[in-house]
């Protein structure tokens, strides 16, 4: 295999202008004979680079057009079967190439399907087929609505298959700006029966070792903004939450070992001459008045208190 640093999205190398100018214009000058997947993995990285300014080169335009044509000609003529594209598969998956030579275009293969619709070639079970051989979590497909748009009854099976995917939906609900296409064929009570499971710590055939994740049942509890469209949190419903969490809780305690320390609570910004003095003394933990004022409503508060941003500080001298 040709030894080089390739550029790419997920590990640029550090290269200096001529360098990036001189391998685009190598690859470009390339015969169609003489290309290699690596090649065309390599261009469409290169040029969603170009296209997002993430590299500059001179009349970026006509060289993004250039390698537009080439994987055009590649990927809409000369790659005409599900066997054809597994080529692909096969080398942006290698294990060879991720660690020895930290090439990563596993991502990239996934924005080559996605971009030149090979949906039109590859059926359900055929990507059902590449998803297992290549071990491609679920998520990968969830960035995207094209998947769900797609291959809607395939991503819904692959979904419903392991009950810790249940945490994939209730992301979409969090202050971490996390989108995960669903297919629309997923009906609410489909949903209801995945929290159902999720809950009571029912694992799919599919699971490994599952639990239920203390904070996403936290989360599951609060009166979310926009769940009722996909999923009626009722009554019973949060009381199963609420008799899991109690659970969980209390044999937390029972497992785990509680450290002790001398640590200060101030509130601030009331108690400045308290801080000062208590500055150089180990552990200080701050409190801001202030904000718990402004945000006090029950999601902002558990929100600060799980990245200790605003709402607590705790600092170590």
């Amino acid at each position: 295999m040709e030894k080089m640093q390739r550029i790419m999205r997920s590990y640029l190398p550090i290269l200096s202008q001529k360098e990036i100018n001189d391998r685009i214009k190598t690859l470009s000058e390339k015969t169609k004979d003489d290309m290699d997947i690596l090649d065309y993995l390599e261009l469409f990285d290169i040029k969603c680079l170009i296209d997002e300014d993430k590299i500059r080169i001179d009349n970026s335009d006509k060289i993004s057009e250039k390698l537009d044509k080439t994987l055009i000609s590649e990927f809409y003529r000369r790659v005409n079967t599900s066997t054809d594209l597994l080529k692909y598969f096969d080398v942006a998956y290698s294990d060879i190439n991720s660690k020895t030579e930290f090439l990563d275009f596993r991502n990239t293969m996934l924005d080559i399907f996605e971009t030149y619709t090979f949906a039109r070639i590859v059926s359900d079970d055929d990507l059902e087929e590449i998803i297992k051989t290549y071990h491609i979590p679920l998520f990968k497909f969830l960035k995207s609505n094209y998947w769900a748009k797609e291959y809607p009854d395939l991503i819904k099976k692959i979904f419903f298959s392991k009950t810790e995917h249940f945490e994939l939906f209730l992301d979409n609900f969090t202050d971490s700006k996390i989108k995960n296409y669903l297919p629309k064929n997923i009906t609410k009570d489909e949903f209801y029966s995945l929290a159902d499971r999720y809950i009571n710590d029912i694992p799919s055939q599919k699971d490994h070792n599952f639990e239920s994740n203390l904070n996403y049942l936290r989360l599951l509890n609060n009166n979310l903004n926009g769940i009722n469209k996909f999923l009626d949190v009722d009554a019973e419903l949060k009381l199963r939450v609420n008799e899991q969490i109690d659970l969980k809780n209390t044999n937390l305690l029972k497992k785990g070992t509680v450290h002790s320390s001398n640590i200060t609570v101030i509130l601030h910004p009331a108690a400045k001459e308290t801080f000062d003095l208590q500055f150089k003394n180990g552990l200080v933990g701050v409190v801001d008045v202030d904000f718990i004022k402004s945000h006090n409503d029950i999601p902002s508060l558990l929100t600060y208190l799980k990245y200790l941003s605003y709402f607590l500080r705790i600092m170590a001298f």
